[in-house]
Parts: C-alpha cells; structure tokens; sequence
C-alpha cells in the first residue's frame, strides 16, 4: 500500500516522538536503520504495512507492573532511505537526524556490496555523518536537573 499525503504528516509526527535513526559501523562498513518503539501494536503495524521494515513483538520485557510491553518497527538501507524521505518535509523535532540518515544513505553506491569498495574519502564521510548523528540533542539518556 503506497502511503498517502496523510500517511506521511502522521508518521512524521510519530517517528517525531518515537523513532531514532541509527549508523552502525565502527571501521569501514557504516549502514543506515530506523526504529521505533511504541506499547501500541497497531500503530506498528500500520508503518509496516505502508513501508515495509520488520516488525518485532514484545521486544522490551516491563520492570515492573506499572509498565507494558514495548514492541519495535525497524527497516534499514534503501527503505529506511524512502520512510526518511517521505516524513521528512513534516518533522519538528527529528528533521536534523533524518537528514543525516538521508545524506548517509544516498551517499552510498548500489553497485557496492561490502565496504571495500568505497574510498577513504567515502569511509571518512561516513565516519563523520555517524558520529554527527550520534551528537543530535536528545540522543542518549539525560538526566533531569
């Protein structure tokens, strides 16, 4: 199902407050994924059925009573690329880091399979679009004044 105008703005508003955009690799290999994670199957599976990704049940075990199951959306490389473009006119909050995914990924040569193909001028640029995504305000845990 191809999303709609709507479809986007709604995604947006909900990646927005519940997606995060990851750069995995340490030396030469560097890969574009986004997730996100809600108690509300769903909203999840609403993503899913409009963009594709993976779709993963009860991926959080609650520490107590008080909580419920957290369940997680997640699509990576080229599909990550077009879910980033599709919300990416209507975010607020996340617009930074999805550019950065956005740049990282079409960055990449579909004709390279493995990192060996990519020049150190290329593995550079990748290094530091990770770590420029890795320094967004909001990333990791803060603790409250």
């Amino acid at each position: 199902m191809k999303p709609t105008y709507e479809d986007c703005i709604y995604a947006a508003g909900f990646f927005d407050g519940e997606g995060c955009v990851h750069i995995r690799g340490e030396s030469n290999s560097f890969a574009l994924s986004i997730t996100v994670s809600q108690t509300s199957r769903p909203v999840l599976k609403w993503i899913q059925l409009r963009w594709g990704g993976n779709f993963r049940p009860r991926t959080g075990k609650p520490k107590n009573n008080n909580q419920r199951w957290r369940h997680k959306w997640t699509t990576g490389g080229w599909n990550a690329l077009i879910f980033l473009q599709d919300i990416y006119p209507y975010l607020i909050v996340k617009q930074a880091e999805v550019k950065i995914g956005i740049q990282l990924q079409t960055s990449k040569r579909k004709d390279i399979i493995d990192a060996h193909g990519y020049t150190p001028t290329e593995i550079s640029k990748f290094r530091a679009l990770r770590e420029e995504v890795l320094s967004q305000p909001g990333r990791g845990r803060k603790s409250l004044p």
